[in-house]
């Protein structure tokens, strides 16, 4: 592992040129130089993967450990698009120095955009405050300018003063090597490691059974009413076939004539509902429309070509500003659309309930706030990135190349994302309706044939009721488990620490 490890840290010696045409080298980190240098050194490697045996990595643990910023500003692609999919991000800060310009544009232009979308997950780390401590000074004095630190931290980034971890990780290690407690503890290492393994897994937890309980609870809602109406109309039957005994065969002629009304009724309704679905379609079309990924991939291959054509700054910026007012426009069509399309898919659900007494069913519904919130941030840092001086004394090569991989990259996943959303749910948006609507329609035809039967044999009247009360019987029982279920299943709680086996640290011993 060590050799491996030497190999990835070897450098060599290019020339200026070849530096800046590999992306190795920016004037603005360098301003302190009087003149550029002739030769510079850069990374041997740009990329490596190594396997690492390691129990938690076996077990799905991922971990990225970002290059420096210098790095990080000419290959992105490491780090940015990990960054959405990631469940915690440490942002590692020098105590001693605290947020640097550089940090703070890493800070704004990528990492912001995080912290807005997740209440938990985000830590900020403030490496070697043992440069901090001082001999000359008592511990109180030490520990105020640690937390002076911290408060500015915390001001400066507009974050809680609690996601800020003051540490020493290489007097934490030494601790751990040499078993020595008090190091351990002065380190602070150890409260970042119990926040990890206990606040981070906890919100994991909460986040999985607050995704899983909703999406079983609504399932259990639309079956819940579907069985719910399912016994009202045997409860209806069997009353039907009660009043029936002793009753002449001209009020059972009559009630059948009512029935075939009835039925006429709701088959011009059911026509109805299928007038309603192509409406829907249209409107799905619509929005398939807006969120169409092959326009959306042709769009960026055209701006790709326009940008790389531009020999100006400005053209290049008119053209990122361009993809995406492009791309905000489309979002709002959908906006627009699916608000439509929720109010059509109320009128229809609540047009059965009131004149056939379905059981209340809320329909699944989609709302593209969300992806449209992700794309007015991402909208946010693009503008940061196209005004920043920066991106105007890059080499127009690198600012292209930037430009898509940080931003128009992610903008596709949003659009791919809610195009999956927007798919599935105009998919199943009626399905509860349509079941309810299918088995309403056999009820009636049941009704009607018990009431044939009777007119023609009033012997099949007792063994029908009997039938049917077996079957309210059952489907009784059926809808008690679904409540029950329902019941439990949003009564649950997450497991707190001492009910489940916590990830284990490593401890002294395996230090080596």
């Amino acid at each position: 592992m060590e050799d491996c490890l030497r190999e990835v840290i070897q450098t060599r010696r290019v020339t200026l040129e070849e530096a800046v045409r590999l992306g190795m080298y920016d004037p603005e980190h360098y301003l302190h130089q009087s003149k550029p240098p002739t030769y510079v050194e850069i990374p041997k490697w740009r990329h490596a993967l190594i396997s690492f045996p390691h129990p938690l990595l076996k077990r799905g643990l991922c971990i990225l450990d970002t290059p420096g910023l210098n790095a990080l500003g000419s290959e992105p692609e490491l780090t940015l698009n990990m960054l959405p999919s990631s469940q915690a991000v440490l942002f590692v800060l020098a105590a001693d120095a605290g947020v640097t310009r550089t940090d703070l544009e890493m800070w704004q232009n990528h990492i912001k955009g995080f912290h807005s979308s997740r209440k938990r997950g985000l830590m900020v780390v403030l490496n070697k405050i043992d440069t901090l401590w001082d001999d000359l000074k008592d511990e109180g004095s030490i520990n105020q300018s640690i937390e002076d630190q911290r408060n500015s931290t915390a001001k400066i980034l507009g974050i809680s003063r609690s996601a800020i971890f003051p540490v020493s990780a290489q007097k934490g290690l030494l601790a751990k090597v040499k078993d020595d407690q008090p190091l351990l503890d002065k380190s602070a290492l150890q409260q970042l490691e119990n926040y990890l393994s206990r606040d981070i897994l906890n919100s994991r937890q909460e986040i999985i059974q607050d995704t899983v309980t909703a999406e079983i609870s609504q399932m259990l809602e639309n079956t819940r009413g579907v069985v719910t109406h399912k016994l009202n109309g045997i409860k209806k039957q069997l009353e039907e076939l009660r009043q029936l005994s002793g009753k002449s065969q001209d009020v059972i002629e009559h009630m059948m004539a009512r029935t075939r009304d009835e039925q006429a009724e709701y088959m011009r309704n059911v026509n109805s509902f299928q007038a309603s679905r192509k409406v829907l379609k249209e409107q799905a079309n619509v929005l398939r429309d807006a969120l169409d990924l092959k326009k959306l991939e042709k769009s960026i291959s055209q701006t790709r070509h326009k940008m790389s054509g531009n020999w100006t700054t400005p053209g290049l910026k008119t053209n990122m500003r361009s993809l995406f007012d492009e791309m905000r426009g489309n979002m709002q069509v959908v906006v627009e659309q699916s608000e439509q399309a929720r109010k059509l898919i109320r009128s229809i659900y609540r047009r059965f309930q009131n004149d056939h007494g379905f059981t209340l069913v809320q329909p699944k519904m989609f709302s593209i706030m969300r992806y449209r919130v992700e794309l007015e941030l991402l909208y946010q840092e693009a503008e940061i990135f196209r005004k920043s001086p920066v991106t105007t004394m890059t080499e127009k090569h690198f600012v292209v190349k930037r430009f898509f991989i940080a931003m128009v990259s992610r903008a596709r996943d949003i659009f791919f994302q809610s195009r999956q959303e927007v798919d599935n749910w105009l998919k199943t948006a009626l399905e509860p309706l349509a079941f309810q609507i299918q088995e309403h329609k056999n009820q009636m035809e049941r009704r009607l044939q018990d009431l044939q039967k009777v007119s023609r044999s009033r012997d099949t009247l007792e063994s029908r009721i009997i039938e049917l009360q077996e079957q309210y019987n059952a489907v009784a029982k059926q809808l008690t488990i679904l409540r029950n279920m329902y019941n439990n299943l949003n009564n649950s709680r997450p497991l707190v620490e001492a009910e489940r086996t916590a990830p284990r640290l490593i401890s002294n011993s395996q230090v080596s």
